[in-house]
């Protein structure tokens, strides 16, 4: 299926927490639509449905890559992170639809920004890289997001929330639309007008159930950009089946609450990065059934002493048990701590919340910290395991599941 224009429709997203997941679908359910899209996102290249080039490849030789190929893409899709838009980094084009998830106090210190204020005033930089005619998309429950919508208004101001009782005070705004997550359904408010996008979101496998409930938040959003997208129609009843067919796996978006079934227990792989992404992820893991909960902990060496300790105390406040590690840290950023450093600050956070040092384990390789934890599992267990390497954690655990299950099926017990 091709749109009738010379250049692909160029998305921007941004936002502190949901940027990557929130992209994939997008990216899914225009490709299962037919059109042919290249996705540039902190978990790879995407183009035309493959996964072309693996790691965090946000970066503007990413974009380049997917421009010099537009004659064969219908739509562009680039994640932004805090550092290009902050430096102005190479755009090949100004965008047809801006989304910004939301925004927190995720890179305070790391970037010479002291308040959650500039951080807002950074990322909302992205808007001036859209067409007039573009349309902007902003959550409607994060202040400072609501803070940029009411500096925009006079644009094509799209809005999503999950708060009923809002709507009444976004309508003020007067945006284009409003996307509202009401239990269990998605609606689309417009003028005096009201039209169902989804039936019920519990049905759809990225919710769990509704315990995934980040997921709610990123398929609103992915929602209202699908929605808007100029010379692209989506039914809905189509837009619902293709949604229902994404799951929170590896092969769908890597690295973003993949679960792995060992049946005696659980393993979930999770690549949180900052403070509000560990707490959603752990707080999603503990609505799961489970004995215990085994958190395997990891925190990058370019952050703050704070921040690394606010990260091991949250874990801690969720967790039964602890496994801290230390990954290693992604090609071309610079270590800033010495060896065993960073897992001494997550030490020392959890503390804070847990009365007995037995609940915690330091194994610096992080390899052999996801072994043991695995090796060491109870039947009704859930293993939270957090990591930047996705690609070889995935490799690790998935040819320990399948030693696992064979074990298992070999068991004179086994049903």
């Amino acid at each position: 299926m091709k749109i009738k224009s010379k250049k692909p429709l160029l998305i921007n997203i941004t936002g502190t927490c949901g940027k990557t997941i929130t992209a994939k679908i997008i990216e899914i359910v225009l490709t299962k639509s037919g059109y042919r899209v290249g996705l540039a996102s902190t978990i790879g290249i995407y183009f035309k449905g493959r996964r072309v080039k693996k790691k965090d490849r946000s970066g503007p030789k990413s974009f380049q890559y997917l421009f010099q190929r537009s004659k064969e893409l219908d739509v562009v899709i680039c994640e932004n992170v805090l550092r290009h838009i902050r430096h102005d980094t190479y755009y090949p084009a100004l965008s047809d639809v801006c989304l910004i998830t939301n925004v927190s106090d995720d890179h305070i210190h790391q970037t010479k920004t002291k308040t959650v204020r500039e951080i807002a005033q950074i990322k909302s930089k992205i808007l001036k890289r859209s067409k007039k005619n573009g349309f902007i998309i902003l959550n409607g429950d994060n202040k400072y997001t609501l803070n940029i919508a009411q500096a925009n208004t006079d644009k094509k101001l799209i809005l999503f929330t999950t708060k009923p009782k809002k709507v009444k005070l976004l309508k003020k705004i007067k945006p284009l639309a409003i996307y509202l997550y009401k239990k269990p359904q998605i609606l689309k408010v417009s003028n005096y007008k009201m039209e169902q996008v989804v039936k019920d979101v519990s049905k759809l496998p990225l919710t769990l159930n509704l315990k995934l409930t980040f997921n709610i938040y990123n398929l609103l959003a992915a929602i209202s950009v699908l929605d808007n997208l100029p010379g692209i129609s989506l039914y809905y009843n189509q837009l619902q089946k293709t949604l229902a067919k994404i799951v929170p796996s590896y092969s769908s978006i890597p690295g973003r609450f993949n679960i792995f079934d060992f049946g005696k227990f659980t393993v979930i792989l999770d690549n949180a990065k900052n403070p509000l992404s560990y707490k959603k992820s752990l707080t999603a893991a503990k609505s799961i059934p489970h004995k215990r909960l085994i958190t395997v902990l990891k925190a990058s060496n370019t952050r703050t002493s704070q921040f690394i300790k606010k990260i091991g105390q949250i874990a801690a406040r969720h967790s039964d048990f602890i496994y801290i590690k230390e990954s290693r840290q992604p090609k071309g950023r610079k270590r800033k701590r010495i060896k065993g450093e960073t897992a001494a600050l997550l030490k020392e956070g959890a503390l804070k919340e847990v009365s007995k040092p037995n609940k915690l384990k330091v194994i610096l390789d992080e390899e052999q910290a996801v072994k043991n934890a695995i090796l060491k599992a109870k039947a009704g267990d859930l293993l939270l395991v957090f990591g930047y390497r996705v690609d070889a954690l995935h490799k690790l655990i998935k040819s320990m599941q399948k030693n696992e299950l064979h074990s298992l099926k070999a068991s004179p017990n086994y049903i």
